[in-house]
């Protein structure tokens, strides 16, 4: 039976250890340790772009009261601060100091951070906030704005104007606009974006 080393039996060595080499060791595992903490850093940066959505980077841009540019699939470009999200929509406050609801589905793509807005000052609505109960969309979004009945501007993708008006009512897949004694029946698959004055 061969001996296993221990306290009693040191392990046996060709020669003996010089007295630099223990802190020689130490700070090549150090520095295999920090390089070893950088590419598990850098893999769970990447790990997180690629789990990203569209929908999470909105919502963390409202929570920092961000400034974004959204370009819209039809061509529209939108800019502002964001200021409420939710999976599907995210309310924006524009340097001209109204407000839209961008619905997600709409946009193409998004630059976040100062350069969005090019040092257009923008201030943060104040004690304003768009409910988005149930599902967090759109219609969601504006039916917590129909008692306070605005004057909307509602925009396709392309920027065309849909309609414009007080808005009156919204249903699960429409919304009502009145316009010059009449009423105006949008269908919320069309609508890219819905401006009202901030009040």
């Amino acid at each position: 039976m061969e001996s296993v080393p221990g306290p009693d039996r040191p392990v046996p060595t060709s020669r003996p250890p010089h007295p630099a080499e223990p802190e020689a060791a130490l700070a090549g595992w150090r520095v295999e340790a920090a390089a070893a903490a950088r590419r598990r850093r850098t893999w769970l940066a990447r790990a997180a772009e690629e789990e990203a959505s569209l929908a999470a980077v909105v919502v963390d841009a409202a929570e920092r009261g961000d400034a974004l540019a959204l370009e819209l699939a039809g061509g529209d470009r939108v800019v502002g601060r964001a200021w409420s999200a939710s999976p599907d929509v995210v309310a924006l406050r524009r340097p001209g100091g109204d407000d839209v609801l961008v619905a997600l589905g709409a946009v193409a793509t998004l630059r976040v951070g100062g350069e969005a807005l090019a040092g257009t000052p923008v201030g943060l609505p104040t004690g304003r906030t768009v409910a988005v109960p149930g599902d967090g969309s759109l219609a969601e979004a504006l039916a917590g704005l129909v008692g306070e009945r605005p004057v909307v501007a509602v925009r396709a993708a392309d920027g065309r104007l849909l309609a414009s008006g007080e808005l009156l009512g919204v249903g699960r897949d429409v919304l009502t606009v009145g316009h010059g004694g009449g009423r105006v029946h949008v269908a919320v698959a069309a609508v890219a974006t819905v401006a009202w004055r901030a009040g």
